[in-house]
């Protein structure tokens, strides 16, 4: 787990619009220690000592994300102020431990510009849209789209198609969620992106994007303001052979069925085309509400049969000691206090040397580790089920 999260409260998702520009700038924020001093940084101005205040509320919507710490704090300046006439901006904020270090978060905040982008890329894709249920071609009706082939109906949300009916919601347990994913391309997708403009991709599970490509297609199951079109990895709404590249950045490991969505992503990949994706191995149980698998090198290849590999590789932000520090300040935070301090002052090899067999689980660093996070980083689960009668 990361020492500390956080996401903008006002304006939602960091892009100003007619109803938000007069409000001060808010930001939530989770830690795991106690924050004791704000200091804001927008160019020359400096708003020190910056007020903020205790938020239960969303430490309970937090809860799984086990921060302990919980506060939201704004600028004494409306995001219209702190813009001024510019387009985009980047709010620094210093927030102060007790032992003063800091957590350094740079909030980007930019005028509300996704409507003209997302009509220029919904121009582009709107031929290739298909039912989720039968792949049949789909026409486009006053709210929406009908399939020609079953009759289904599908309509908009303002800003996005909505292939999500309440039936697929259901059959895929997807929820609603206060989750922001806000995760950018990777490198190497970038860098495809870019070089390719003529060339159309799709972003699966893209998540919130602050930039946002007008030759890539984001989708989702969150309505965000990025995202294009609402529809569920394992019954993407497209025709076969509809792209020139399609993106998955560490989304399987929430997907209900990674297989079935493989193989839709294959399904709509055209002949020759490009599969950029990543999932994780070793990192811990994450994000809500759900995070059903992980998988190594060899699974994921595993996913795409028959596909030419032309790149196998952990990046810097998946090494090993991402994992292991992850893990560690995980395993650390889900002790009670007083043992914490006893596992902090192990040494590697007291670890190795205590817990390599079963009778040292009786020690308090193994035996009182709480629950949620026993369950989070366990080398693995047990199940004994019932069938139904």
């Amino acid at each position: 787990m990361e020492t500390f999260h956080y996401f903008i409260e006002t304006p939602r998702f960091g892009s100003v619009d007619n109803e938000s520009e007069h409000r001060p700038v808010s930001i939530c924020f989770a830690s795991m220690e106690p924050v004791v001093r704000v200091r804001i940084l927008t160019g020359s101005t400096i708003e020190d000592n910056a007020a903020f205040v205790l938020r239960p509320d969303i430490a309970e919507k937090q809860k799984q994300l086990r921060y302990k710490h919980h506060i939201s704090f704004e600028s004494g300046k409306s995001a219209k102020d702190l813009l001024g006439g510019k387009e985009s901006i980047e709010v620094i904020a210093q927030l102060f431990h007790a032992n003063q270090a800091y957590d350094l978060i740079k909030i980007p905040l930019r005028k509300y510009s996704y409507r003209e982008s997302k009509e220029k890329k919904f121009a582009k894709y709107v031929s290739l849209l298909a039912c989720p249920y039968c792949h049949g071609a789909v026409t486009s009706r006053e709210a929406g789209f009908a399939c020609g082939s079953c009759g289904k109906v599908y309509g908009r949300t303002g800003t996005a198609v909505d292939f999500l009916p309440t039936e697929l919601r259901a059959e895929f347990a997807i929820v609603d969620t206060d989750n922001v994913s806000d995760h950018g391309l990777e490198p190497p997708v970038i860098e495809a992106v870019e070089l390719n403009p003529g060339k159309l991709y799709i972003d699966v599970g893209a998540g919130f994007k602050y930039k946002c490509y007008e030759n890539v297609v984001n989708l989702e199951i969150v309505d965000y303001p990025s995202t294009d079109v609402l529809g569920v990895g394992e019954r993407l709404p497209f025709l076969d052979n509809s792209f020139d590249g399609v993106i998955s950045s560490v989304v399987l490991e929430h997907v209900k069925d990674p297989f079935r969505c493989a193989q839709e992503m294959a399904r709509i990949l055209k002949p020759g085309g490009d599969i950029f994706c990543s999932a994780p191995l070793l990192q811990p149980m994450h994000g809500f509400p759900h995070h059903y698998y992980n998988m190594t090198c060899e699974g994921l290849v595993n996913l795409f049969p028959g596909f030419t590999v032309r790149k196998l590789d952990v990046p810097y932000y998946l090494d090993p000691l991402t994992a292991l520090t992850w893990i560690l300040n995980m395993y650390t935070q889900g002790l009670p206090e007083n043992v914490q301090q006893q596992f902090l002052s192990m040494t590697v090899r007291d670890v190795l040397v205590n817990f390599s067999d079963f009778k040292s689980r009786e020690h308090p660093v193994a035996a009182q580790l709480e629950r949620y996070t026993r369950y989070s980083l366990a080398c693995g689960t047990f199940l004994h089920g019932v069938k139904p009668a």
